[in-house]
C-alpha cells in the first residue's frame, strides 16, 4: 500500500509539532514548510499527496499559495486542507472556490483532524492518466484492456458486446473474482456493477486502488441511477448509467469512457462523478463559513415551499458550445432566513440577494474543478430569479438541510448542442 506524503505548511513551529503529534497514529511521511514560498518549493522538489495549508503566513499566505498550486498544470489537483483560526469570510470563501479537500479551524482537535483527513488519505494514488491506449512498435494504437465486474449474467453479456467494439474486455462475476482478475491482467479500465456480489463496490474499489500493480486503472461504476454513492466520489472516475437499451448504453460508453478533452460529454461524466463530490464539499464548507451552520444531506423528494428563490450561475467553455449551469433553489422563506445570517438585519430583498454568495461559491468550485482537469471554463455572474411554483423535484439533485431547518437544493445541467443531461452537482 502506498504510504502518503503530507506537507505541513504553517509559520508557527508549535502548530507544526502539534500536527505531527496528531498524525503519529497515521502511516505517513511528513515534511514541513514555514511559509507559502517554502511550500511551493517543497511541492516542486517532492510532490506530496496532501498539503495542510495555514491561511495566515508570511512571505506568501495561504490564499496566494493555493492560487499558485491551482494554476500549475502539474500540481493543480493536489488535495489541500486549509487550517487557520482566521475566519474572515471573504478569504475563506475564496479558498473554498479554488478547491479545498477540507477546512480545519484552530485550535486543532485531534479526533476532528483525523476524521477530516481519513477520506482524503483513502484517495491517495487515485489514477489520473488518460484512457487512450499506448502505441505499439509499428505505430498503431494498442487497445485498452477493460475489466467488467458484474454479477448479472444477462447484463454482463449485453455490455460485453458493446464494450468489445472499443476495448479488450475481460470479465468477472463477483467482486472476489474481479480482484483476482485485476491482479492477474492489470487492466487500464475497470467497470463495476453497483450490485456485484461477494465483495461489493464499497470494499472492492478501495482494494483495487491499494493493489500494487504497474497500471493504475480508472474505475467506473455501473449504476441504474447514474449517481455515485456517498463516500465513493474520491475513488471513482465516473459513472455509467446501467441500461439494456443499446443506443443509450452506447451513448454512455462514448460520453464517459471514450470522451476526449474539450467535449461536453467528458464534462458530463465529470459532473456525475468527481465534481459531484467536490461540490458537496463546497456546500458544506460555504454554508459553514457564511452562517456557521452545519448541514445534513437529505433525500426528501418533496417540492420546496412556494414561492421559490432560484439562483443560476453559468460556466461557459472558452471554445465550443458547452455550458455547465449550476442552480441553487430554496423557498423564499428559507432564502430570507439564510440570507439574514449573512447580512444581519437585512431587508427581505437584500437577504435573498445574499444567497447568491452561496451559489457563486458552489459554481466557483465547479469551475475550478473543471479547469484543474484541463478544461477552459469561465464563470458568469449569478442570476437571481424566482418562481411562484416550485420546480418539480429532481431525483438526481443534491439536497441539504441546515441545522436551523432551511432546505437547500443544488443541481447542475450540462448542455451541448444535441445533448442535454440533468445530473446532480
Amino acid at each position: 500500500m502506498t504510504i502518503p506524503k503530507i506537507l505541513i505548511a504553517d509559520d508557527d513551529d508549535f502548530s507544526r509539532k502539534l500536527i505531527r503529534g496528531i498524525l503519529r497514529p497515521v502511516p505517513c511521511t511528513l515534511s514541513d514548510a514555514a511559509n507559502g514560498l517554502e511550500a511551493l518549493a517543497a511541492i516542486e522538489r517532492d510532490p506530496p499527496d496532501l498539503l495542510l495549508l495555514d491561511v495566515k503566513m508570511p512571505v506568501l499566505d495561504g490564499l496566494a499559495t493555493l492560487q499558485e498550486i491551482r494554476a500549475s498544470p502539474v500540481h493543480a489537483r493536489l488535495p489541500v486542507i486549509s487550517m487557520s483560526a482566521h475566519t474572515e469570510r471573504e478569504m475563506v470563501m475564496a479558498l473554498v472556490e479554488l478547491g479545498l479537500a477540507g477546512f480545519l479551524v484552530k485550535p486543532l482537535k485531534p479526533a476532528e483532524t483525523l476524521r477530516r483527513l481519513a477520506p482524503v488519505l483513502a484517495a491517495v494514488g487515485r489514477p489520473r492518466e488518460p484512457l487512450e491506449g499506448t502505441l505499439t512498435p509499428d505505430g498503431t494504437r494498442r487497445r485498452v484492456r477493460l475489466l467488467l465486474v458484474e454479477s448479472d449474467l444477462n447484463f454482463r453479456e449485453f455490455a460485453r458486446q458493446l464494450l468489445s467494439a472499443h476495448f479488450d474486455v475481460v470479465e468477472a462475476d463477483t467482486g472476489v473474482a474481479g480482484y483476482e482478475t485485476f491482479r492477474a491482467v492489470e487492466p487500464g479500465v475497470v467497470c463495476v456493477g453497483e450490485h456485484v456480489q461477494m465483495l461489493g463496490v464499497d470494499r472492492l474499489v478501495p482494494l483495487l486502488h491499494a493493489a500494487e500493480t504497474r497500471v493504475r486503472p480508472r474505475v467506473f461504476l455501473l449504476s441504474e441511477s447514474g449517481r455515485v454513492p456517498p463516500g465513493q466520489e474520491a475513488l471513482l472516475n465516473g459513472v455509467l448509467r446501467r441500461t439494456f437499451i443499446p443506443e443509450l448504453f452506447n451513448r454512455e460508453i462514448r460520453n464517459v469512457l471514450l470522451s476526449t478533452d474539450g467535449t461536453g460529454n467528458t464534462v458530463a461524466s465529470l459532473v456525475r462523478g468527481p465534481v459531484r463530490g467536490e461540490l458537496t464539499t463546497a456546500v458544506h464548507q460555504a454554508v459553514g463559513v457564511l452562517t456557521a451552520q452545519l448541514i445534513t444531506p437529505i433525500d426528501s423528494g418533496e417540492p420546496l415551499d412556494a414561492p421559490v428563490t432560484l439562483v443560476r450561475v453559468e460556466l461557459r467553455a472558452a471554445t465550443g458550445p458547452t455550458v455547465v449551469a449550476v442552480r441553487l433553489e430554496m423557498s423564499d422563506a428559507d432564502a430570507v432566513s439564510f440570507g439574514r445570517r449573512i447580512l444581519v438585519g437585512a431587508a427581505d430583498c437584500d437577504a435573498r440577494e445574499a444567497v447568491t454568495e452561496l451559489a457563486t461559491a458552489i459554481a466557483g468550485r465547479a469551475c475550478a474543478s473543471l479547469v484543474t482537469r484541463g478544461f477552459r471554463y469561465v464563470q458568469g455572474p449569478p442570476v437571481l430569479d424566482g418562481a411562484l411554483l416550485p420546480p418539480p423535484p429532481d431525483p438526481d439533485a443534491l439536497e441539504f438541510r441546515t441545522s436551523d431547518g432551511e432546505r437547500i437544493r443544488v443541481t447542475a445541467t450540462v448542455v451541448e448542442a444535441g445533448y442535454l443531461a440533468e445530473v446532480a452537482a
